[in-house]
């Protein structure tokens, strides 16, 4: 991300109305839908695209999540950033959250090799930057970050 794309994220979100948002459901024109990675694993997909018909969106920002993590934990974040006209996309990591579980236990997130998930990213990145708006931003928290830093490799 460009200092001037990080600049304008940051100054926008301090001028946020103080409106009321539920933070715990996911809103209505939110499209939650699979997205089938190379090898067919499927995976929980939030799509929020920005709907202002005179400008258009500003933006796409991709949100990873941290390990163990599940998207609805960041709807008050990606309600600020679509607030400010910007397209989100988040996904459950393979093994976590709504994505399924890699193992015979239901409450286990294990993963055979980190660079498993760096190769969903790598996958998930290319198909959306084609379908996305520019400028592309990708976003993470935790191991959400650290496989962004990985994919930037």
């Amino acid at each position: 991300m460009s200092s001037d794309t990080a600049t304008m994220i940051k100054r926008d979100m301090t001028d946020l109305n103080d409106e009321r948002f539920d933070r715990r459901s996911v809103p209505s024109d939110v499209i939650e839908e699979p997205w089938i990675g190379p090898d067919g694993w499927e995976f929980r997909k939030l799509d929020w695209r920005y709907q202002d018909q005179q400008d258009g969106p500003r933006g796409s920002i991709l949100f990873m999540t941290g390990r163990a993590d599940f998207y609805e934990k960041y709807l008050e974040t990606f309600h600020d950033f679509h607030a400010r006209g910007w397209n989100v996309t988040s996904v459950d990591w393979r093994g976590q959250g709504g994505s399924g579980r890699c193992g015979p236990h239901p409450h286990v997130g294990h993963i055979d090799d980190f660079a498993t998930w760096v190769g969903d990213l790598v996958a998930l990145y290319d198909e959306w930057q084609i379908s996305h708006t520019g400028p592309h931003v990708v976003l993470g928290h935790s191991m959400g970050g650290t496989s962004g830093a990985a994919r930037a490799d």
